[in-house]
């Protein structure tokens, strides 16, 4: 029932959800996943097994678009060691 109302739906149709009576939407998947703090590299599992394409994009660390990020957490590592 807790995990229900975190969710937003009712306790009976998250009891058909789970015996699989019924199938779950993309939006009911993302707000399970959301009321259950599952990490987005496991949100997008979740949804994959649930047929639908993952919502969250995965990058390597050191790819171009993250070259912003990388000079953020230089700059933190480096105001650290100083402290």
């Amino acid at each position: 029932m807790a995990l229900a109302a975190r969710a937003g739906i009712s306790s009976r149709h998250l009891g058909f959800l789970e015996v699989a009576r019924a199938a779950p939407s993309r939006d009911m998947v993302m707000r399970l996943a959301a009321a259950l703090d599952i990490p987005l590299r496991q949100q997008n599992t979740l949804l994959l097994a649930a047929g639908f394409a993952p919502v969250w994009r995965e990058s390597r660390f050191d790819a171009p678009e993250l070259a912003q990020v990388r000079g953020a957490i230089d700059f933190f590592q480096t105001w650290a060691a100083r402290s």
